[in-house]
Parts: structure tokens; C-alpha cells; sequence
């Protein structure tokens, strides 16, 4: 079953491959071509916006290479030197991608600004503005398409290619705006309009640098996700509880770290079969999951963790039972350790500095005997410790400056 899953998900890697590929490679085509057409017809046709339009053709044109590459190394199988695969290739030529169009909106947001100070606005000519329209056109349709294929086959870079061809789109949009209008009697629109479109270029730039930067940093994954694993193992019978859920991402995989709960009665067989089965579930639900590392643990065989509601109120009520006892001046370092069906509780109290070890002794036993009473402790051991007296330390403090 095992082997079969694993060929089947090769196949479906090579089969994404080739259709980010395809559709990467049609991209670059009609970067080509229509940042040409813009830079040509914006110089001959006196249109500063459709110049920095086709820079942005062209500056999609380098980052369709990087997809290339990166999609090309990612989709190599894992290897000893690379368990989890070779997907944060991708990520970073992701990552590369939206650093180029940042920059590449900077230089134009400069130069255009340059340009406006210096006051010279020519009228476009006419041609400017139907190539200004075919390109609205041609990459809004090469946006959807190429959504559709990073959507199908979860590659982050096709994904943040398709963002950048809708930002193209975008960006003519405005530009057919800035060239309409200048030719209407407003000649200033055509540079404000080139301004627009190096803000569209920055903001895409920064959007697709940040998600391939979080991922970088192992940034788990969307918590649709993590919800969709967690309802996988309360529906995997045999599993009593889970916990300490881990995801991150690799390029288009996602691997899964979690700790199950299985009666602790269950054999060793028994428990393997349980996470097993938990496994298979998640990976046939989610297609993404390219492995699941699944800790089993007999039922309760954690310490109560002090940052959730239950975790608080069993660190309080330590607290509070402790304070009970007569001398207990204060209470820190709470921790716990399991041992089979109670906790094992160690804690620090502090009291009276003036009184004798006897007496010290005393009031650790008595605060050990109350803690004990709890139905959820076996033992407990109690170390003591000075209660601090503020006024004597600054005394002290006072005597050695003077």
C-alpha cells in the first residue's frame, strides 16, 4: 500500500512538473513579446508609463527563468543529503522573484519621480494605447491560467509567478489609464500613472519576498490545515488524544510532526497499527503531506502543560494547597513527571530566613502531605528556600557603597 502511494504521488510530481513547466515557459514567450512591443511603441510613441511597463515585462521575464530553475531542482527526488527533499529551491528562487520586482519598482518609482520634478510631459501617440490594452488582455489571461496550474499542483513559485503576471495586468491597466488621459488634455497623467504602476510592481514584490521568507523560516502551515490533521487523528480509532501537532512547509510538501495517545494497555503492535493508520489518513487526505512522524505515547503520558487553562488551574491549585501551610511565605519552579497514571510534583517554597532547619523541615513535610491529598499526585518533593527580605538586601547594598 506504501509503495503503491509512493508511485502514485511520483507520478503526480512529474505531472505538475510538466504543466508548471509548460506554463512557465508560455509565460516567458509573452514577456518576450509584449515588453518588447511596449518598450518599442513607448519610446517611438512618447508614452513614459507603457517604457516602464515593458521594464516590468521584462523584469517578469528574468523571474520566469528563476521558475524555471527552481521548479526544475525542486522536483528532484529526497537523497541522504537532502531528506526533505530539494523543495526550498524553489523557494528560493521565490524568494529571488520577489526581491527582483521590489527592486525593479524602486528604480522605476525613482526615475519616473525624477522625470515629474523636471516637468516634461509629452502626449502619447495613439498606438500606445491599444498596445497598452493588449497587454491588460494577454496577461490577465496568462494570470488565470497560470493560478489555475500553481493552484493544481501547490508549487509556491508558480503560484507567485501567476501574482506577478495579475501585477502586469495591473500595471497596464493603469498605464492605458495614464496614456488615455494624457492624450485627453492631461498630459501629467501619463508619468503619475508610471508612479502607479512602480507602487503595484513594489507591493507585489514585497507580498511574494514575505511568503517565501516566512516559509524559509519554517512557518507552520495554515491553521485550516493543522485543524484538518487534528480532526484526522480525534476520527482514527484508537487514538485517545494527541498533542505537540508540528508543520512546516518544503516547496509543494508539507511534512507533519505529532505525539498520538493510545491506551496504555496496547501492545507495541497494536499502537504501531494505530499511528499507521493515522498516517495514511492524513496523507490521503491532504495531498500535500509528504510525511508524517507519528510519537505514540500510552494515555496521560505528559505533564500538564502550565500555559493552557487546564495546565493553570493544576499549577494553582499547587499553589494554593501549598499556602495552606502555616509558614510558607511563597511559592515558584513548579514541575511535573508522570509516572503511570499521577504526577510526580516538584516545587519551591519559601520561608521565614530566621527560623532553624527543623522547623524549615516541618513545614516542607507538611506542605509535601497537602500536596499529596491531591488526586492527582503520587509524590511530591519540596525544597525550601530563604524568603527574600527586601529591606535587608537594600541595608546591605546601602553598607557596601558607603
Amino acid at each position: 500500500m506504501v509503495d503503491s502511494w509512493l508511485a502514485d504521488r511520483e507520478e503526480t510530481r512529474r505531472r505538475n512538473y510538466r504543466e508548471a513547466r509548460n506554463v512557465t515557459w508560455i509565460g516567458a514567450a509573452t514577456n518576450f513579446f509584449i515588453g518588447s512591443l511596449k518598450i518599442l511603441f513607448g519610446i517611438l510613441g512618447n508614452s513614459h508609463v507603457l517604457v516602464v511597463d515593458g521594464v516590468h515585462s521584462f523584469s517578469d521575464l528574468s523571474t520566469d527563468f528563476v521558475v524555471l530553475v527552481g521548479i526544475r531542482a525542486a522536483n528532484r527526488p529526497f537523497d541522504e543529503s537532502h531528506p526533505y527533499g530539494h523543495g526550498r529551491i524553489e523557494t528560493m528562487g521565490t524568494l529571488i522573484l520577489g526581491v527582483v520586482l521590489f527592486g525593479v519598482g524602486a528604480w522605476i518609482l525613482v526615475e519616473i519621480l525624477g522625470r515629474l520634478q523636471r516637468g516634461v510631459f509629452l502626449i502619447p501617440h495613439a498606438p500606445t494605447l491599444f498596445i497598452a490594452m493588449l497587454s491588460v488582455i494577454t496577461k490577465e489571461a496568462l494570470f488565470r491560467w497560470t493560478l489555475k496550474v500553481g493552484r493544481k499542483t501547490g508549487n509556491s513559485s508558480v503560484l507567485a509567478n501567476a501574482w506577478d503576471h495579475r501585477s502586469d495586468a495591473m500595471s497596464s491597466l493603469a498605464a492605458l489609464v495614464g496614456i488615455a488621459g494624457a492624450r485627453a488634455g492631461w498630459p501629467v497623467l501619463d508619468p503619475v500613472a508610471a508612479v502607479i504602476v512602480s507602487l503595484l510592481v513594489m507591493a507585489a514584490g514585497w507580498k511574494i519576498s514575505r511568503g517565501a521568507v516566512m516559509e524559509l523560516v519554517d512557518t507552520s502551515v495554515p491553521s485550516s490545515v493543522r485543524e484538518q490533521i487534528s480532526r484526522v487523528a480525534k476520527e482514527t480509532p484508537g487514538v485517545l488524544g494527541h498533542h505537540a501537532l508540528r508543520t512546516r512547509r518544503v516547496g509543494q510538501d508539507i511534512f507533519v510532526d505529532v505525539h498520538i495517545e493510545v491506551d496504555a494497555r496496547s501492545s507495541v503492535l497494536q499502537g504501531h497499527d494505530v499511528a499507521k493508520s493515522m498516517k495514511e489518513e492524513i496523507r490521503k487526505r491532504i495531498a500535500d503531506v509528504a510525511d508524517v512522524l507519528v510519537h505514540m505515547e500510552p494515555v496521560g503520558n505528559h505533564s500538564p502543560d502550565f500555559g493552557t487553562r487546564k495546565g493553570q488551574r493544576f499549577a494553582q491549585k499547587i499553589v494554593s494547597v501549598s499556602q495552606e501551610a502555616q509558614g510558607v511565605r511563597g511559592v515558584h519552579g513548579i514541575s511535573t513527571h508522570y509516572l503511570g497514571n499521577r504526577y510526580m510534583v516538584h516545587l519551591d517554597i519559601e520561608v521565614d530566613p530566621e527560623i532553624n532547619v527543623q522547623d524549615g523541615h516541618q513545614i516542607a513535610e507538611d506542605v509535601r502531605e497537602r500536596i499529596c491529598r491531591l488526586e492527582e499526585v503520587e509524590d511530591a518533593v519540596v525544597h525550601i528556600e530563604p524568603f527574600p527580605d527586601r529591606d535587608r538586601e537594600r541595608d546591605a547594598g546601602e553598607e557596601r557603597i558607603g
